[in-house]
């Protein structure tokens, strides 16, 4: 993760002493992925691996470890810096909106607008929490095939107690890192997390204040003479010449097809009521086990769908036409 340094607010001893309203310099909360996981533990069963291969293992191991316990501490700093700073920002963003209110310039919801557009690229990335959550799930899976290596490794007495006691250091040293390994990984997961709904709750914010701007210029005097300008325009480009030749044509090649959907619709429409009371007659005793019958089933059926005829035969009607 490339570490970047958080941006310095320069103190005036002549500034106001409403701190809370000032414009703070924009946060990117965007993390980089780290490394992979550390390689995995290789402990060689005690009872026949030589020690000094156990002990240079060991020494290995614990090297690499205590080198991504440190990777992961400085990745934690950094992201703990990201959430204050960009809470900090949240705060002060939020403050400056209530107190300007509804009366905000174009140009000021435009800045807005980018201000969102620049959070809704760089919010976190879910892979970096699933790493996250990987290097933990390994990291426990160490630990727990160290305290069984501990528990059959006992040191016994012998020429070898030297080198026994050393492994039995190196193997403590080693435990103690990935449990610091697994805080630092538990740290950083709970800061992504929180960096990550925080991020969202500063999206939701500018949505909020977005919503409220209006879309369109005020309705004035200038409004009118627009909608008077737009509707004479529109009744200058309409050609009636080409209209009732174009309704004549069709009537010509789809008249019988076109009657005969009007002539159905019609009368559709005029027994409508009627359809609607039989419909409702054959569905009081659907459900009844005493009364219902499959007649009523399929008259019910057969209602619904002259019912809802009328709407298709009517846009077939204008398609035709």
């Amino acid at each position: 993760m490339q570490s970047t340094k958080a941006p310095q607010q320069s103190d005036d001893g002549d500034q106001e002493p409403e701190k809370a309203e000032e414009s703070r310099p924009a946060v990117q909360p965007e993390l980089e992925k780290g490394t992979d996981s550390p390689p995995e533990i290789k402990l060689p069963q005690s009872a026949d691996a030589d020690i000094h291969e156990q002990v240079r293992a060991l020494q290995a191991s614990l090297k690499q470890r205590q080198a991504a316990v440190l990777e992961s501490r400085e990745q934690l700093n950094y992201a703990e810096s990201v959430l204050t700073r960009l809470q900090d920002e949240y705060k002060s963003f939020e403050l400056r909106l209530e107190k300007a209110g509804l009366n905000l310039t174009a140009s000021y919801a435009d800045l807005l607008k980018q201000r969102l557009e620049r959070l809704q690229r760089q919010s976190i990335a879910e892979d970096l929490i699933e790493g996250i959550e990987s290097k933990l799930s390994t990291a426990r899976e160490e630990q727990l095939r160290l305290e069984e290596f501990e528990a059959i490794a006992e040191p016994d007495d012998g020429a070898r107690s030297q080198l026994l006691s050393h492994r039995s250091e190196l193997l403590r040293n080693l435990h103690k890192a990935v449990t610091e390994h697994i805080d630092a990984l538990n740290e950083y997961y709970n800061t992504v997390t929180a960096l990550q709904d925080q991020v969202q709750d500063y999206q939701e914010l500018l949505q909020q204040r977005l919503f409220w701007l209006p879309s369109a210029v005020v309705v004035n005097a200038e409004t009118a003479g627009g909608l008077y300008q737009s509707a004479k325009w529109f009744i200058s480009q309409l050609r009636f010449d080409a209209l009732s030749n174009a309704i004549t044509r069709s009537v010509s090649e789809r008249g019988e097809r076109t009657g005969l959907v009007a002539l159905l619709l019609i009368v559709l429409v005029i027994k409508r009521k009627k359809i609607l009371n039989n419909l409702l007659a054959n569905s009081r005793p659907i459900g009844n086990v005493g009364q219902d019958r499959t007649a009523f089933t399929l008259h019910a059926l057969m209602n619904s769908f002259l019912l809802a005829c009328r709407g298709f035969l009517c846009f077939r009607w204008l398609l035709w036409c």
